[in-house]
């Protein structure tokens, strides 16, 4: 039997769990998700404004230089993208967002963009001027809006890790006590080959196969102070853990 099929049928290791039903993944919490939603707003909000500016400087290009073969061909590149307009989630404030001066401008800048009409002569320079204008007042709001969003995640992961504390501590302790057997079986292994070191034999690893992990080399021996397996060890006692 080839030893290497033992092996081959072991279980892979668990990919990262997505959880067990949709209810427990963050972006189905509301209190994440409302103001996720407001921060892809100002995302999708500036993605347009860059294709706005790209396409104003184009047009006031041609306005002096009508028959330009390259400026005529990025028109018709801008024109053939299309980037849906963005709209202001239902429930755009969520939480604080609402009493930020720089968001409620934003959200009311999007909600007049969807009203105005478009001139019929245009004005490039005046115009450039207001959309990079926009794309700063876009950016500020997306940075602050992105800025609370990370701090709700902190707060509901801190709160998913407080749950799942008891589950993680018992996971914790068997990693341990593995980590220990592993450990106890590697000096086993050292004071058997120090016998025969010290009784004048030449150690044969190859001859009695036995493998040097590099895992052991970091975790060391519990009897150790400095050793990997012994600062963690002392690390949960403190904490009640083991």
């Amino acid at each position: 039997m080839d030893p290497r099929s033992k092996y081959a049928a072991e279980p892979k290791p668990p990919e990262p769990a997505k959880g067990k039903s949709p209810s427990e993944r963050i972006e189905n919490d509301v209190r994440f998700s409302v103001p996720a939603a407001l921060l892809a707003t100002f995302i999708d909000a500036l993605k347009g404004i860059e294709r706005e500016i790209s396409q104003a400087e184009v047009e006031k290009f041609l306005v002096n230089a009508p028959t330009d073969k390259r400026a005529i061909a990025r028109r018709a590149a801008l024109d053939a993208t299309h980037v849906a307009p963005a709209k202001p989630p239902k429930r755009a404030g969520g939480d604080t967002a609402d009493q930020d001066p720089i968001i409620r401008e934003a959200l009311q800048l999007l909600q007049d963009s969807s009203t105005r009409p478009k001139p019929r002569h245009v004005d490039y320079v005046a115009l450039l001027r207001e959309l990079k204008d926009r794309r700063d007042l876009f950016r500020e709001a997306r940075d602050r809006q992105n800025a609370r969003v990370e701090t709700v995640r902190g707060q509901l992961s801190e709160e998913r890790a407080i749950g799942k504390k008891a589950k993680r501590r018992a996971l914790v302790v068997a990693q341990f006590k593995a980590a220990e057997a592993f450990a106890k079986a590697t000096a086993a292994i050292e004071g058997d080959r120090a016998e025969d070191i010290a009784a004048g034999f030449i150690d044969r690893p190859d001859v009695t196969l036995t493998p040097t992990y590099r895992a052991a080399l970091i975790l060391g021996f519990a009897s150790s102070q400095d050793s990997e397996i012994y600062r963690i060890g002392r690390m949960l006692a403190d904490a009640k853990i083991l």
